[in-house]
């Protein structure tokens, strides 16, 4: 994911960086000497934002497959928008419902990116 964005790296969050283009959220970070990335459209985004600050992904079930909906997923809802995460192995997995798209990150990274939502450091990204 090469873009023009003015990326942010918070303090919390050493190993990762943010940026915002508008109607997206951008994470990109290097784990295991790979440079990885994703990106959240704001209909995923604050949902996952409100839920994360609410506490409610602070223990995710193991989940025996990450294309599977059975298992222990924790779910969450804000309106018409939810998702569900969970553990497989070292790794956290969230489904974004509305979009049928899942995301995987390294449980280290994963930890950081929820430390930068619940610390606000968020909260201003600048749009690139």
């Amino acid at each position: 994911m090469e873009f023009s964005l003015m990326w942010q790296r918070p303090v919390c969050a050493p190993a990762i960086e943010f940026g915002r283009d508008g109607p997206h959220v951008h994470i990109r970070y290097t784990y295991a000497g790979e440079t990885r990335g994703t990106f959240y459209t704001n209909e995923e985004w604050l949902p996952l934002l409100d839920a994360v600050r609410a506490g409610e992904l602070n223990r995710l079930g193991t989940v025996v497959h990450p294309d599977s909906d059975d298992g222990p997923w924790t779910v969450y809802h804000r309106g018409i928008h939810s998702g569900q995460a969970g553990r497989i192995g070292g790794d956290v997995v969230l489904s974004v419902n509305y979009y049928r798209k899942r995301h995987r990150f390294p449980r280290e990274i994963w930890d950081q990116v929820l430390a930068a939502m619940k610390s606000g450091a968020l909260d201003d990204l600048p749009c690139g």
